[in-house]
C-alpha cells in the first residue's frame, strides 16, 4: 500500500508541474472534486451522530 501511494503521488507531482493540471483553471474541477469527496462524507457523518450520546460520552469504568 505504501508503494500505491508513493506512486499515486508521483503521478500527481507530474501532472501538476508538466500534465494537465499545470493550468490552474484545468486544476479547479479535480480540487473542488477531492475536497468534495473528503468533506461531504464527513459532514454527513457529523450530521448523522452529532446527538449521538455514545460518542461523546464514557463509561462509568472510564473506558
Amino acid at each position: 500500500m505504501t508503494i500505491f501511494f508513493l506512486l499515486i503521488g508521483l503521478e500527481l507531482e507530474r501532472e501538476i508541474y508538466q500534465g494537465e493540471l499545470s493550468n490552474i483553471k484545468d486544476a479547479l474541477l479535480p480540487i473542488f472534486g477531492a475536497l468534495g469527496g473528503m468533506l461531504i462524507p464527513a459532514g454527513i457523518f457529523a450530521i448523522q451522530f452529532w446527538n449521538c450520546n455514545t460518542i461523546r460520552s464514557r463509561n462509568s469504568n472510564g473506558n
